[in-house]
C-alpha cells in the first residue's frame, strides 16, 4: 500500500519512473486524468533544463507505450522556494507533486523522523543488483536500508577550459596536471589577460569538496562531528588561497559557476575554466551557446604529493 503523499526524486530511467507511477495510482489531488486518458503527473523541479529532459522522456513513454499514456505538468521554481514549498506540502499533507527534484544538499532535510516519500527499493532491485549501479551515490537518499531517491548520474567533477582563450594566450591546456601547474597556469593567463583563468568560489563548495576528495579528508568525523580544522581541509584552503594570490583564480560573478550571473562572465571571456560535475555540461549548451565548439574537458587538476598523484 501506499501513503497518500509520497514523492519520487529524479529516475535512473524514465521508463522506470513512469512504471512505479502509473502502478500506484493517484498522489495527490492535482493528479488525474486528461480528457483524452492521459494520466496526469505533477513534477516540481529548481532547474529549467530538468523539466525539459522529463518532457522529452515523457514523449518517448507515449511512443513506447500507447496504453499508458502520461502528461508530465512542470513546475519550475526558483531553488530555495521549490524545497521550502515542498516541506510545506509534506508536514501539510496537500499539494505535493507526484515527482520532485530534490538537491542532493537539501535531501537529508526530507528523511528526518518518518520520511513522507516513497520506499523505492522494489522498483530499484533491478537496477541495484545489477552491479551497475554505484552504491555510495544511492546511500546518499538511504535511511535504514529503505531507497527514497534515485539520482540520475554519478557526478564526476571534471575542468571545463575555453580552448580559444588559452590558445590566444599560448596556454595549453592539456599541459595542466597538478594544482601547481594550474595555479602556473594561471598566472600566466592574468599576466597577460589580467583575467583569471579559474573562480574563487563564495556560494558553493564545488572546488573544496574535488580538493577535499583528492586529500582524503571528510567534513566530519567518525561521529558525525564536524572537522572544519582537519589537516585535509587545512591543506585545501591552503591551496585555493595560493590560487588566489597567483590570480590564477578569481571571484566569480554570483558565488560559482552555476549561476545566472556566472554564465554571463563565461561568455564574455572574464574565467576560462570552470572545475565542476560533469552536469555542467547542460549549463554550456543551454545559457551559454556562445561558447560551443570552444570547450574542451580534461581531468581536473590533481593534488601530489611524494612523486604521487592523489
Amino acid at each position: 500500500m501506499r501513503k497518500r503523499n509520497v514523492l519520487l526524486l529524479l529516475a535512473l530511467s524514465f521508463a522506470m519512473l513512469a512504471g512505479v507511477l502509473t502502478g500506484c495510482g493517484k498522489a495527490n489531488e492535482n493528479s488525474g486524468k486528461t480528457a483524452d486518458g492521459k494520466t496526469v503527473l505533477e513534477f516540481w523541479t529548481f532547474t529549467g533544463i530538468h523539466g525539459d529532459f522529463y518532457l522529452k522522456m515523457a514523449e518517448k513513454w507515449n511512443a513506447a507505450n500507447p496504453d499508458k499514456q502520461i502528461q508530465v505538468n512542470v513546475n519550475v521554481m526558483p531553488y530555495d522556494d521549490m524545497h521550502n514549498k515542498l516541506q510545506i506540502a509534506l508536514n501539510s499533507g496537500k499539494g505535493t507533486p507526484d515527482f520532485v527534484d530534490i538537491e542532493q544538499g537539501k535531501f537529508a532535510n526530507f528523511t528526518q523522523g518518518t520520511p513522507a516519500l516513497m520506499d523505492l527499493s522494489d522498483v530499484a532491485r533491478p537496477y541495484t543488483e545489477s552491479g551497475n549501479i554505484v552504491k555510495s551515490r544511492l546511500d546518499l537518499y538511504s535511511k535504514n536500508g529503505a531507497l527514497y531517491g534515485l539520482p540520475t548520474h554519478v557526478g564526476a567533477t571534471v575542468a571545463f577550459y575555453n580552448t580559444e582563450l588559452l590558445s590566444a594566450a599560448g596556454i595549453d591546456y592539456k599541459a595542466i596536471v597538478t594544482w601547481d601547474d594550474f595555479k602556473e597556469a594561471g598566472r600566466e593567463y592574468n599576466g597577460k589577460t589580467g583575467k583569471y583563468l579559474g573562480t574563487a568560489d563564495t556560494s558553493a563548495l564545488w572546488t573544496e569538496n574535488l580538493l577535499m576528495a583528492e586529500l582524503g579528508g571528510e567534513y566530519t568525523d567518525e561521529n558525525g562531528n564536524v572537522t572544519v580544522n582537519s589537516p585535509e581541509m587545512l591543506e585545501a584552503m591552503t591551496i585555493l588561497k595560493d590560487l588566489f594570490d597567483a590570480k590564477a583564480i578569481g571571484t566569480v560573478p554570483g558565488g560559482n559557476p552555476d549561476r545566472e550571473e556566472a554564465f554571463g562572465a563565461f561568455n564574455s571571456g572574464e574565467f576560462v575554466c570552470a572545475i565542476m560535475p560533469l552536469w555542467h555540461m547542460s549549463r554550456y549548451t543551454s545559457y551559454m551557446p556562445d561558447l560551443k565548439g570552444k570547450i574542451a574537458i580534461a581531468v581536473a587538476p590533481r593534488w601530489k604529493k611524494a612523486g604521487k598523484f592523489l
